[in-house]
């Protein structure tokens, strides 16, 4: 992901005539709600940073309200921002929005120096762009989901195993039936304030560190 992220900001400022920097904004899960994925040059990331911290700027509007929101600098109410913008001679700046499964995942930023940057050709490339930049997440988080239910999945598994094997160890020590076993691990679970997982691991590490 962060190749082809790196691909799309480095398209649109290359291949766009009037984008002289460009950046993708992601909602983060952390403490800082945004971050930078990836920006070009790497030091526009600032305008980016410009943003996130309460003082509100484009791509943060973008994402909050799923719109596309294109501005001409110096802007009154974004005016921490315009400052930051100015000392990197940027007068435009354009957010996409990048919507994964109805919510905003982030924006591309295209900053250009320009004052009305964004005639049609320009418009078309970049929209086409933001797409494929929200493909790309939308298949990032179906990667992400697939794998923590794999996670989720191994360590039922995992669990299942380890108690099958300690309700074995019980039966043959004390002649019960699976579910009388079972009945024990339970109660030993709650009686010491563990997880059931914890108590059958515990019985058979116990068995292989003395299996006489």
């Amino acid at each position: 992901m962060d190749d082809f992220l790196a691909t799309v900001v480095g398209v649109a400022v290359d291949g766009l005539s009037t984008v002289s920097a460009a950046s993708v904004s992601l909602v983060s899960a952390g403490v800082q709600r945004y971050g930078t994925a990836k920006a070009h040059p790497v030091g526009i990331k600032a305008l980016d940073e410009a943003q996130y911290g309460g003082s509100g700027g484009p791509a943060v509007e973008a994402i909050e309200r799923g719109v596309e929101v294109r501005v001409e600098l110096p802007a009154e109410k974004w005016s921490h921002f315009s400052a930051v913008a100015e000392k990197a001679a940027v007068r435009s700046v354009w957010s996409l929005p990048l919507q994964v499964g109805g919510n905003t995942a982030g924006t591309l930023n295209l900053y250009s120096s320009d004052r009305s940057p964004w005639d049609p050709p320009t418009s078309e490339a970049a929209r086409l762009l933001a797409r494929q930049a929200t493909v790309l997440l939308a298949h990032a988080a179906a990667l992400a989901h697939s794998e923590q239910m794999n996670a989720t999945l191994r360590r039922a598994l995992e669990t299942r195993t380890v108690i099958g094997q300690a309700q074995g160890v019980l039966m043959a020590r004390q002649g019960t039936t699976p579910d009388e076993a079972f009945d024990v691990l339970r109660r030993a679970s709650q009686r010491t304030n563990r997880k059931l997982r914890d108590v059958a691991a515990e019985i058979v590490a116990g068995v292989r560190q003395n299996p006489g």
